[in-house]
């Protein structure tokens, strides 16, 4: 669902009544030019939230301090994105905006009866585990009770039983014939019934898996019979609706904790999870099957005030089993900790027999930096060898921020009692190996085979400018470098930035080009100069060099003025789709996070990029 115009958001502001609106959902009282009640974002019992029918605008004088316009308050109240509160702030006033297509029609409607098959779904096995006489029922009780869990605890999590055979199927078929024929369908594509027809799941405890807007959007299943394999099973990831390196089970619950909690626990298993909410560790999450990845830590840090903290069980195995999840992390710019338990124990085991409080001291206390922790894994003795020097340069090499990378060198140059100097240059050549788009792994022929491939399907214009580095730049680059280069960097009446160019050895040449210009000595001279350090700038350059000169002695000359001005729009286009892309990023994050005003901000920066984009002022 795409940003409306400006204009038809004034539209909708215009016509909408914030009391209205607002008075619908919490009980207001005015009291002389504007209205009070409680605020609806967190439990107080004295009203702080005031709105203003002459701004059109509310605000909580309390604990939360949010405040905004009517789509703000919509927003957050019905835990919607921007765009589709505006839809319902205008259906509520009788404005008509810009419809969908029929193809975003169909697919909305698609998701929302997708949706609705879950909600029932979900209703369905939670009443087989509180009411159902099956074996598995009882089995499954008997299972929570054993572990700690509460009734209440078991309801806020909507916990249910899926009985041994096809209850789910059975159930269908007793439906009326139009509603199990729209039922089928549905179930089947979101894998909760087999193409046979029969159930997916079958005596397992379900944990049904909620979005961080709190619908339902899939199940985790652990077996009821120790003999069956796996222990745990997913219902399959349906695009749009459940995707496992996008949902982190417990989310919905812990982002309604007021206020944000400072950090954000990451555990592995769903017991986990429950038991820390039962016992008021409601900051606590879990990765499902997949692990902790980049887009968990992009979905986390919208919800968290301050760090991530990643707790995984204390024996050796559960290290290394995670080690490809916590390097993964090193290449973000999550503030990530890491935290391990005392040995054969699971979180749940460890909340049931310490308690919440040594519980939020093994976390606040006993975590560690990532990166640290990682260094330590890999030293685990005294001694200093070639392969632990190396292992620790490659982890250096994984940090795309030069100040981490800097202040993490000095750690394990003391760590290791390493010269700094010597190991700042294994880790600078592991570093630029990282950069690479196929890195090393343990299959060097393949990696070499996967770098040929790169190559083989690159312009042929590029790769003959950038040799090995060709994946780093576009075709419209070369030829805009090549002009750059014949004009000798001259550039009058011509505005670029520098920075705008691929990062490498493109953007090394267009600086020196720039900076060699309007001096006495030869511009080759100069330019080549500059880049004397630089050998993959300096390889570029000379080949830019001799096919600006091939081409001037040619029969078609270039203009290359047109060329140097036409690359100039393109990087200017191209940095301003970015900016356009990374918007919709920031006004979801801004949106999650209460910054109401922020919104608004950009989202006008964004009307603006697309009024440009459109040939307008």
């Amino acid at each position: 669902m795409g940003l409306f115009s400006e204009a038809q958001i004034d539209t909708v502001r215009q016509r909408a009544d914030i009391v209205t609106v607002i008075g619908e959902r919490v009980a207001l009282q005015k009291k002389g030019a504007d209205f009070w009640g409680c605020c609806p974002f967190h439990d107080e019992k004295t009203p702080s939230f005031s709105v203003s029918p002459r701004k059109q605008a509310w605000f909580c004088h309390g604990a939360c301090k949010r405040g905004g316009d009517v789509f703000n308050f919509i927003a957050g109240i019905e835990k919607v994105k921007f765009p589709e509160a505006v839809r319902l702030v205008a259906r509520r006033f009788g404005v008509a905006i810009e419809d969908e297509t029929p193809e975003q029609k169909a697919r909305a409607r698609r998701k929302a009866d997708l949706l609705d098959a879950l909600n029932k779904t979900v209703a369905f096995y939670r009443r087989q585990l509180t009411d159902g006489k099956s074996e598995s029922a009882t089995t499954a009780r008997a299972f929570l009770e054993r572990r700690g869990v509460t009734k209440d605890a078991e309801a806020r999590f909507s916990l249910g039983v899926a009985p041994a055979g096809n209850a789910l199927a059975k159930a269908i078929q007793k439906k009326p014939a139009a509603e199990a024929r729209a039922m089928l369908p549905l179930l089947k594509e979101l894998g909760l019934l087999r193409q046979d027809g029969r159930d997916f799941f079958s005596n397992r405890l379900l944990f049904p898996i909620q979005d961080e807007g709190g619908r339902f959007v899939g199940f985790g299943g652990r077996r009821l019979d120790e003999k069956d394999e796996p222990k745990f099973i997913n219902s399959r990831d349906v695009p749009g609706i459940f995707e496992k390196k996008k949902v982190l089970y417990g989310l919905a619950q812990a982002r309604d904790t007021k206020p944000r909690p400072e950090r954000l626990v990451v555990v592995e298993g769903y017991i986990d999870v429950v038991i820390a909410h039962q016992a008021g560790c409601t900051n606590v999450v879990g990765a499902l099957s997949t692990g902790f990845g980049p887009e968990h830590a992009a979905l986390a840090r919208r919800f968290v005030e301050g760090k991530i903290c990643l707790l995984f069980d204390g024996d050796a195995a559960g290290q290394a089993a995670n080690r490809r999840v916590l390097e993964a992390l090193l290449e973000t710019d999550v503030d990530a900790r890491v935290a391990a338990l005392p040995e054969k124990m699971d979180p749940d085991d460890f909340i049931l027999k310490e308690g919440k409080e040594a519980f939020e001291k093994l976390v606040r206390e006993g975590s560690r930096d990532v990166f640290q922790f990682l260094v330590d894994v890999v030293k685990t003795s005294d001694a200093v060898t070639p392969k632990v020097v190396a292992e620790c340069a490659r982890l250096l090499g994984k940090f795309r921020d030069d100040i981490r990378h800097q202040l993490s060198l000095k750690y394990v140059a003391d760590r290791l009692g390493f010269p700094e100097e010597l190991l700042r240059k294994k880790a600078l050549e592991s570093r630029e190996a990282s950069r690479k788009l196929v890195r090393p792994g343990p299959d060097a022929q393949r990696a070499a085979e996967v770098e040929q491939d790169v190559l083989d399907n690159t312009d042929p214009q590029v790769r003959a400018i950038l040799g090995p580095h060709a994946c780093a730049g576009e075709p419209f680059e070369v030829t805009f470098l090549e002009a750059l280069v014949a004009v000798r960097g001259e550039t009058a009446g011509i505005d670029f930035d520098v920075d705008d160019v691929t990062a490498g050895p493109l953007r090394e040449v267009a600086r020196a080009v720039c900076a060699s210009r309007g001096e006495e000595a030869g511009f080759e001279t100069r330019l080549l100069g500059r880049l004397q350090d630089k050998s993959a700038a300096l390889d570029v350059a000379t080949r830019l060099l001799a096919r600006v000169a091939e081409q001037e002695n040619g029969e078609n000359k270039k203009n290359w003025q047109a060329e140097v001005e036409g690359g100039a729009r393109a990087l200017a286009a191209r940095r301003k789709n970015a900016r356009a892309m990374a918007l919709n990023a920031e006004i979801d994050r801004a949106n999650d996070e209460g910054d109401f005003a922020l919104v608004s901000r950009l989202v006008a920066e964004k009307t603006k990029l697309a009024r440009e984009a459109r040939g307008g002022k």
